[in-house]
């Protein structure tokens, strides 16, 4: 027996002879009166919810449950097969009343087992985890960029919501108790250079010069399909408002490099095109129609930096902003192009 001041969060109580897990924990002290605790309780065994009031001193029955680390092999027959991670000895879960708890286990994975009275009664899943998209739908035409949804199919079976760019074979982060979407996993390598490329030391110099305690990450296009660029400046911004601090995000880059054929690069007649759709869909703030650019207009312009302008477009998406084209040339042998962005 203890004493109802004593519970915590995640204590199993015993009420009419049925584990509870302590869900929720509010203690109370009144300016009269005795002190008391708000519980909120979950049948292990049903997964029945209940709210009780107990007095601080009021005496409990706390539940003999026991936790057995196992992996998850496999299900058939109507039974889930788990082997004990200590003893290695194989036992079976029935899979009644945990159907939605098998939509969420991975093969080969280990989980929390909760046994009570040599039975078990309920299957940890953590709140949040990773899981493998083993079927995604076609985004449908017309499709907006931010806020348009589809339905895709996890390894696990379990059917969610996820944008539209979400493709077969990615990993994404799910909120086990919702069945939501939450975020998809970027692969993000860290590595180091002796240099900067022009690309980042040009706009660092002239920044430094004004401020030179800031920090800097410098990051560099990735092998990801351009939405995937689009996406992780999603990410990035999110991150960045989480921030106590100012967080600065600066993407720097050419346009074409095949406007002359005196140019290094030499001539090709989409470079002026690629341009001008560039500077006239930033105009009109168009960002679906820049993350759908041909990729033979792309490579034809020779725009190895459109990668990182996408990764900016992506940090903007979801805020209100306005465009205006300042400055555009061709004079040093690529396109330049300067664009305010307010915010």
């Amino acid at each position: 027996m203890i004493k109802a001041g004593t519970i915590d969060k995640g204590t199993c109580l015993l009420v009419k002879e049925d584990p509870y897990l302590v869900t929720e924990r509010e203690f109370v002290s009144p300016g009269k009166g005795s002190a008391f605790v708000r519980v909120k309780l979950k049948n292990l065994r049903t997964g029945q919810v209940l709210r009780q009031v107990l007095k601080s001193q009021e005496t409990v029955e706390e539940a003999s449950v026991e936790d057995r680390v196992a992996q998850y092999l496999y299900a058939d027959g109507g039974v889930f097969h788990f082997m004990d991670n200590e003893t290695y000895e194989q036992f079976e879960i029935p899979t009644e009343g945990f159907e939605d708890t098998g939509l969420l286990l991975k093969e080969s994975e280990s989980y929390k087992i909760i046994v009570f009275e040599g039975t078990p009664i309920d299957i940890k899943i953590p709140m949040k985890d990773v899981y493998e998209v083993a079927y995604a739908e076609e985004a449908l035409k017309g499709d907006t960029v931010t806020g348009a949804t589809k339905n895709v199919t996890l390894k696990t079976g379990l059917v969610v919501k996820v944008p539209i760019f979400i493709k077969q074979g990615e990993k994404i982060l799910i909120n086990t108790e919702s069945k939501e979407y939450v975020e998809t996993l970027l692969p993000v390598q860290i590595y180091s250079e002796i240099e900067l490329d022009h690309g980042i030391s040009v706009p660092l110099f002239f920044f430094l010069a004004k401020k030179s305690d800031l920090k800097i990450v410098p990051l560099s296009i990735a092998e990801l399909d351009l939405k995937n660029h689009f996406h992780f400046g999603n990410l990035l911004r999110k991150k960045a408002d989480l921030s106590s601090k100012k967080v600065g995000i600066i993407s720097s880059l050419n346009l074409s490099h095949r406007h002359d054929e005196t140019f290094p690069a030499g001539y090709h007649p989409l470079a002026k095109k690629f341009d001008n759709l560039v500077k006239q869909e930033l105009k009109k703030k168009n960002l679906k129609s820049l993350l759908e650019l041909s990729p033979e207009m792309i490579d034809a312009a020779q725009c190895c930096g459109y990668p990182a302008l996408l990764v900016l477009l992506g940090t903007i998406s979801e805020i209100n902003f306005q465009t205006e084209i300042l400055n555009y040339e061709t004079s040093l042998g690529v396109g330049h192009l300067t664009v305010d962005f307010v915010i």
